[in-house]
């Protein structure tokens, strides 16, 4: 099949895989992110020094394709596994690994550090957000607005448009041109469920509290991690804290300093502490994910191709992990280079 221009819509870890498998097959690829810098969920918070994994938390590899990048990030340094250690945590008492024997993984030195071999050759245009896509004949268009632009710029045409967003943003994207991506994303509308994360730093050590800990029994808290404890870290006293779906759901207009205190609060009582009993703050901040938690089983097909169209892939059709957001993206991609 001859080369064609290919826009990816996405710059998460589907995205990003879908857009390198094309790439090294000799396609024009170009790739649209409204964040700041490519990764999505694999991201790395920074202020004054301190360093918070607050999407992601750490990622296993079972399928033998991505088991092959994995060992080339480690090998690379841009990754290293975790070996927490790792528990479940119910009002004070620390229980067995979930999964005892599981391999994890996480970004060096912080979760974004994976996003770099992801996105390496590239053209990525971070900042950029794609407001609408449109069929011109054989071709698409689409109009991005760029941070302070006034108005919104045309972009293309594109051969082949490749969206790996969340169906909710897919959705609104495709809305005018419909067709068989659009139809599986409002199907999957609500396959990922938000979540609220609080980033803290404290004074002092939090003895107790190392490692990955699967909260128990909590309404609002589901995981707590000692994040200046994984490998390539500085051993600081920083924690990330992830909601549980219900609680993130229901609290997610609230203001993240809240939400974030109450976060807090939450983690000192699954310690089996009073707040007032946590050593001093020096950071607090509060980050709303609005779709991260898969929803149910993933769905059967973990992308939608549609050569000379628009296709769809991400990590809710891949299950909503790491592993399957590359999974699906990969796979688009080779249904596209077949077709």
């Amino acid at each position: 099949m001859s080369a064609s221009r290919v826009a990816v819509i996405g710059a998460g870890v589907a995205g990003l895989a879908c857009a390198q498998r094309l790439r090294r097959a000799g396609r024009d690829v170009v790739v649209f992110d409204k964040g700041r810098r490519p990764g999505g969920r694999v991201s790395t918070r920074r202020s004054g020094g301190l360093q918070f994994d607050h999407g992601a938390q750490f990622f296993t590899a079972r399928d033998p394709r991505f088991v092959e990048v994995v060992r080339s990030w480690v090998a690379d340094g841009a990754a290293a596994r975790w070996t927490g250690p790792f528990a479940t945590l119910e009002r004070g008492q620390r229980g067995e690994d979930p999964r005892p024997g599981a391999v994890r993984y996480v970004g060096a030195p912080g979760m974004s550090g994976v996003a770099a071999p992801l996105s390496a050759g590239l053209d990525v245009h971070s900042g950029a957000t794609i407001e609408r896509v449109l069929q011109e004949g054989d071709t698409f268009v689409a109009t991005m607005r760029q941070p302070g632009a006034e108005t919104p710029m045309r972009v293309g045409p594109f051969d082949e448009v490749i969206v790996a967003l969340p169906p909710s943003q897919a959705v609104q994207l495709l809305r005018e041109v419909g067709g068989a991506a659009y139809a599986e994303a409002a199907r999957l509308s609500r396959a990922l469920l938000p979540s609220l994360c609080a980033m803290v730093a404290f004074e002092e050590p939090l003895p107790g509290a190392d490692g990955g800990m699967f909260v128990v029994g909590d309404e609002a808290l589901g995981w707590a991690a000692h994040d200046g404890g994984k490998p390539g870290r500085s051993g600081a006293p920083t924690y990330v804290l992830h909601g549980t779906s219900a609680w993130s759901l229901s609290n997610f207009q609230t203001p993240p300093e809240v939400f974030a205190a109450e976060m807090v609060a939450a983690f000192a009582r699954v310690l089996g502490r009073e707040a007032a009993d946590l050593p001093a703050t020096i950071y607090v901040a509060g980050h709303r994910w609005g779709f991260a938690l898969a929803d149910g089983d993933p769905p059967p097909n973990k992308f939608v191709a549609a050569p000379s169209g628009i296709s769809l892939c991400g990590d809710a059709l891949g299950g909503g992990r790491v592993e399957g957001a590359f999974v699906s993206g990969i796979e688009l991609a080779d249904a596209l280079l077949s077709g």
